[in-house]
């Protein structure tokens, strides 16, 4: 009990903040680098304290500075950028949760969502660099807070990658000064602006200075980040760095060690997304009576069986020019609500879902957040092996993926019934390699925040289709002014280097 008091009192001090000088960017409020490392150096304990209360920072409501019900952690900018890059559609204003990233108004520099972006992003980076601070150096541990400074330093460098995609324009524009880049040294300073090249340096120099300190760590929980999910942030961050050599082989990786355990047809179609206990979850938050956001929450917005915005006209909806290209015989088209005559057409229904099988039925909010699956490490291996010119290797992963996506192997755990009488497999066209891997990013990981940074890698128009609401049966430049988020007025405004 005592233990559990503690870390509950030390994510206090790392979820809490009030500053108002600049974007926080530093909260004030946040418990000092001396006083932590003073306290680890009494209490071992403290240190695992710290980290349970930095990862609930990712799953906390208002952690982007405001009391919004779209305001829920990470996940809240799953969904944000998402609906920016086309790929979710929302047809109706109704209580207007996200409406702004669909008018495309989230993305200007007064609005909201990219000053919660910003706050939720740089909280986190505080709160990391705080616990790197009191664990070590920024290039090595002290001894005995190996896992603790190397968990701090990847969610540090994973969060700056995370700020390149949702600021910046992609690789092409390397060279663009687009946010501060503060360290260790740099805690309670306001700060000028740093290239998209540096900040990925930097990220990616610190995912690496963490592996050795990771190997053979065996983690009390998903939620904590071990050696296989500071490999898939590396990849990740590679990949932005067009650095395909390192991302083929960081996602390998992480492939051998876990072996072939991805998310199975069945899994894809019967599982809710809604349990870290799921085989094919990496990395997450477990979320409970303790710690639910209730209606603030993921799925409140995306779940049609739980109580919140999914049924009141705030449906978030898969593009019906994506949909129209999954395959009639793939598991993944029988995700989605097809008649798009009606108002829920593209609605997620049997991928984001509660058992209960109940409109706004679950009361609870207790379903996990995942944060990362080993099937992403599929499409970044075939990515990467695209980019490399290996388009026969590229297909093979792809194909890997494919094969567990068919319909005709899937019961219903609702019915007891086969899905569909198909008896064909799924086949998609392999001639354009990139294309095609580009094409399974957006259909398998719809809704999980993953197409904002595929568009910018790929460098394909962002195509929006006849049921959104804004501009629809257009197409966007991927790196268009349009769909790039703005640096908020609040740090424009207060940090004296921004101008």
């Amino acid at each position: 009990m005592k233990n559990r008091i503690l870390y509950i009192f030390l994510a206090f001090f790392l979820v809490t903040s009030c500053s108002e000088d600049y974007l926080d960017k530093s909260p004030t409020s946040a418990i000092s680098k001396t006083d932590l490392g003073d306290a680890i150096k009494q209490n071992p304990l403290v240190s695992d304290g710290t980290l349970r209360g930095l990862f609930a920072l990712l799953q906390q409501s208002g952690t982007g500075g405001t009391d919004a019900h779209e305001d829920f952690g990470m996940k809240s900018f799953d969904i944000s950028t998402d609906v920016v890059s086309g790929d979710i559609a929302i047809r109706s204003r109704g209580y207007a949760k996200f409406w702004d990233d669909e008018l495309l108004e989230s993305v200007k520099r007064t609005n909201n969502q990219t000053y919660r972006a910003w706050r939720f992003h740089y909280r986190v980076i505080l709160a990391a660099n705080n616990l790197i601070a009191s664990s070590g150096t920024e290039e090595a541990p002290s001894e005995g807070n190996e896992t603790t400074w190397a968990q701090a330093k990847a969610l540090r460098a994973f969060m700056y990658y995370k700020l390149t995609v949702i600021y910046g324009k992609g690789w092409a524009y390397k060279a663009d000064e687009i946010l501060p880049l503060g360290l260790i040294d740099d805690i309670g300073k306001a700060l000028p602006k740093s290239s998209l090249e540096d900040v990925l340096t930097q990220s990616k120099k610190d995912l690496e200075l963490t592996l050795p300190h990771l190997k053979g760590y065996v983690r009390e929980s998903k939620a904590n980040i071990d050696e296989n999910v500071a490999k898939g942030m590396l990849s990740y961050v590679c990949l932005a760095m067009e650095d395909f050599e390192n991302a083929k082989k960081y996602s390998q990786e992480v492939i051998d060690a876990i072996g072939s355990t991805m998310m199975t047809a069945s899994d894809v179609y019967n599982s809710g997304f809604r349990d870290l206990g799921i085989s094919g979850f990496m990395w997450g938050v477990e979320v409970n009576t303790e710690n639910t956001t209730k209606i603030a929450s993921y799925f409140a917005m995306m779940d049609y069986f739980t109580y919140g915005y999914a049924t009141t006209g705030d449906r978030k909806l898969m593009d019906r020019g994506l949909y129209d290209q999954i395959h009639k015989d793939d598991i993944r088209k029988y995700q989605f609500y097809s008649n798009y005559g009606s108002a829920l057409g593209g609605l997620a229904y049997y991928k984001f879902w509660h058992s209960d099988r109940v409109p706004d039925g679950d009361k609870k909010w207790e379903a996990d957040y995942y944060f990362m699956r080993v099937t992403e490490m599929y499409l970044i291996n075939a990515e990467a092996k695209a980019f490399l010119g290996d388009a026969a290797g590229a297909e093979t992963v792809l194909n890997n993926l494919i094969a567990q996506r068919h319909a005709k192997d899937v019961t219903s755990v609702v019915s007891n019934e086969k899905v569909t009488d198909v008896t064909t497999a799924p086949t998609y066209d392999m001639s354009d390699i990139k294309k095609a891997v580009n094409l399974q990013w957006r259909i398998e990981m719809w809704g999980e925040g993953k197409s904002y940074g595929v568009l910018r890698r790929f460098k394909y128009d962002s195509q929006r289709g006849p049921h959104h609401n804004h501009k629809p049966n257009t197409s966007i430049a991927y790196d268009s002014d349009e769909i790039t988020f703005e640096i908020p007025e609040n740090e424009v405004l207060n940090n004296p280097f921004m101008d």
